[in-house]
């Protein structure tokens, strides 16, 4: 049975062209020759009057682009909305010319009601070369038709006639002079393929995508920062050193090329460090690194037991009920538990101040520039880190008893206009002492708990600029609970100190428990971190742990897993109001750090750890500005195919799904990091 609408249209045609049947016949047969490609069984509409349509394309203009001779027909889709108040029909759609434009799974006639969208599907199938030019006509049949109230409609009738409206598109193509056959899948090309640069240098870098339109990518580098567009820069590294740079496939994201770029060192400043000039910090793992694990250098199941006891507090939390605590990422505001070192960097306009500190080998004396009364975040313990940009001292100082916040180095007044009238330092001690931020390990500092792994602390914390560069260019440092002091060791030279696991608050000791200083590393490809859709923060974090590892420093309560976070482990945010002043701060409170509007519009990280929300929750006290983020770096990972091993949830790693995290983050052999600095043993 036909519709009411269509009912309507046929009485209406009926009384219109009734008496017409002769020129009626003739007209639809010059219709239907002029308008190749349109179906029958379509009303007649010559001799319709003309009237201005509602039909609206979107796009108003069809452009296929420039295509290959040989490949692909390329589809191009126009949207037809009805912006009018009656009823449109499109009775015809014709696209010419027809050698190299069509028009597919076209039926008429189609109704459009007010409102109503169609989206009718074009073709560009060139055969020879050249540039095309043609026009999609549509002709519609539109009025407003009311029900008929009695008997069909007579000739003769006062009915409302239909009208007629024709809609012309332009519609251009290319076809390439290349008559190429379509490549097979997705191709990256990236260039140039290898180069050489000095630390800091930069390069700009292309990618060439085939196989695809969409020809956007994805750019990674392990070592250097690089932007969207592929401007690479280099580095700061002390001995030659090689970069990987990556131009990963939009669309496919298995589908990735790499460049490799050597990297020379500029000569070093400052004082030379006097037992290992050589960094363990910012050398990236070794490309076999999977041929190093720890306990068997062809299977790295012994150590995967101590990583997973790292992560999943030896299985006590789950990756599935306890995603939350798959590597604890923890940031905080002033005045929001913020108890973690302010990081400054400090110019030659600064002060001088000086800090005498006992060591094994003696009482040593330094002299450094530091920000004028340079304040500690609030906490029980008192921690600041000063780089000195003009000496190249990087200076951890610390002391206890700051609850309550108020504790700042001394004021400069009468003293700190030249190293020689400097402002002591009384009441604190130096934590560390390093030669270089990125470079260098303590200088002569005892193992206690703010420096287990003897390398500088500030070239192992994550701050704040690099995470919101996306390019963190040195190894981590992780908190583990109850650390065990058995081996792994993996740090050169140095016996362990820390991690005894014991009864009581720690829990019970456990032999598969990471001890201080293990190194862990991740075995995630750059294809496979862009492809798991992480926000901004997670997947830079979890580039650097698949880059260079992290080193286990200090230690926990139990049911925590891995986490970053305390002490040396992430950059405070009390330095912002010191290095720009002009910032809205007042009192304790400093509202417009950069890094926190950054970080509380991404998913995945906030203070109730619902990882499915976005943004951070506000701190204690009265200031809506102040911030608690809590994050797992290593939640929200689909499973993911990986070299070897299963995962705590008994997933094989290199079958069907692959495994969860855990079944990806191992344990180096203490080769690597003897490797690094240049010690007896050291492998690469």
């Amino acid at each position: 049975m036909k519709s009411s609408l269509e009912n309507r249209l046929a009485i209406q045609l009926f009384s219109y062209f009734g008496f017409l049947p002769i020129l009626l016949t003739l007209a639809l047969s010059l219709l239907l020759t002029a308008c190749s490609g349109v179906s029958s069984s379509q009303p007649n509409t010559a001799g319709l009057p003309t009237t201005k349509g509602t039909l609206s394309p979107a796009p108003a203009t069809i452009n296929f682009g420039t295509v290959l001779l040989n490949s692909q027909a390329v589809t191009s889709v126009v949207s037809l909305t009805n912006v009018g108040t009656s009823v449109e029909i499109i009775t015809s759609a014709t696209i010419a010319p027809t050698s190299v434009f069509s028009i597919v799974s076209w039926t008429s006639p189609v109704s459009l009601n007010p409102g109503q969208t169609y989206q009718l599907r074009t073709v560009f199938t060139p055969k020879n070369a050249g540039t095309y030019a043609g026009t999609l006509t549509l002709v519609t049949l539109h009025e407003t038709l009311p029900e008929p109230a009695g008997p069909p409609v007579i000739v003769g009738t006062t009915e409302p006639v239909p009208r007629i409206s024709q809609l012309e598109i332009s519609v251009i193509g290319t076809a390439s002079a290349e008559n190429t056959p379509p490549p097979v899948g997705v191709g990256v090309l990236v260039s140039p393929s290898s180069l050489a640069l000095q630390s800091g240098q930069s390069k700009q870098f292309t990618a060439t995508v085939t196989g695809t339109v969409n020809t956007a990518v994805t750019w990674t580098a392990r070592l250097g920062s690089i932007t969207s567009s592929g401007d690479y820069t280099a580095p700061i590294v002390t001995s030659q050193s090689s970069d990987t740079v990556s131009a990963i496939s939009v669309a496919d994201s298995t589908k990735y090329a790499s460049s490799t770029v050597t990297i020379t060192s500029t000569p070093s400043t400052g004082a030379a460090y006097s037992q290992n000039a050589n960094s363990v910090t910012t050398k990236a793992l070794p490309s076999d690194v999977l041929s190093h694990c720890f306990g068997d250098s062809s299977n790295c199941a012994a150590g995967d037991a101590i990583a997973q006891c790292a992560l999943t507090d030896c299985g006590g939390l789950s990756e599935l009920s306890n995603p939350a605590y798959m590597g604890n990422f923890l940031k905080a505001s002033p005045g929001s538990s913020d108890l973690t070192d302010a990081f400054y960097s400090s110019a030659s306009t600064d002060p001088w101040y000086s800090i005498t500190a006992a060591t094994p080998t003696g009482s040593h004396a330094f002299t450094f520039h530091a920000p004028n009364a340079a304040k500690f975040p609030e906490g029980v313990e008192c921690e600041i880190t000063v780089w000195d940009q003009s000496t190249g001292y990087v200076l951890g100082i610390y002391s206890s008893g700051c609850t309550g916040g108020g504790v700042t180095l001394p004021a400069a007044s009468s003293c700190g206009s030249s190293s020689s009238n400097a402002c002591a330092i009384s009441g604190f001690t130096y934590k560390s002492i390093s030669s270089n931020l990125f470079s260098s390990q303590d200088y002569d500092y005892t193992t206690a708990a703010q420096s287990s792994g003897q390398f500088a602390p500030a070239a192992g914390m994550i701050r704040e600029q690099e995470l919101q560069n996306g390019s963190i260019n040195h190894a981590l440092l992780f908190t583990v609970d109850c650390v065990n002091s058995a081996t792994p060791f993996v740090f050169p030279g140095i016996a362990p100190a820390l991690g005894q696991c014991g009864s009581g608050y720690f829990g019970p000791q456990n032999a598969n428990r990471p001890s201080a200083d293990t190194l862990l590393f991740l075995d995630y490809t750059p294809a496979q971190i862009a492809s798991f859709n992480l926000p901004a923060w997670q997947a830079t974090i979890l580039t650097a742990f698949a880059t260079y590892g992290g080193y286990v420093d200090i230690t926990q309560g139990v049911n925590q897993g891995i986490g970053i976070g305390s002490d040396e482990e992430i950059e405070s945010t009390e330095a912002w109001k010191y290095s720009n002043a002009s910032v809205g701060c007042s009192g304790t409170n400093c509202y417009n750090d950069p890094f926190w509007p950054w970080i509380t519009g991404q998913r995945g990280l906030d203070g109730s750890v619902n990882l499915s929300h976005v943004g951070c929750i506000g701190g204690s006290g009265a200031n809506a500005s102040q911030y608690r983020c809590i994050g797992a770096i290593l939640a929200n990972i689909p499973r993911a195919i990986g070299p070897e091993g299963s995962d705590t949830e008994g997933n094989s790693c290199t079958s069907g799904a692959g495994c969860y995290p855990s079944g990806h983050i191992h344990v180096a052999d203490s080769c690597i990091a003897k490797g690094f600095a240049n010690l007896p043993g050291g492998c690469s």
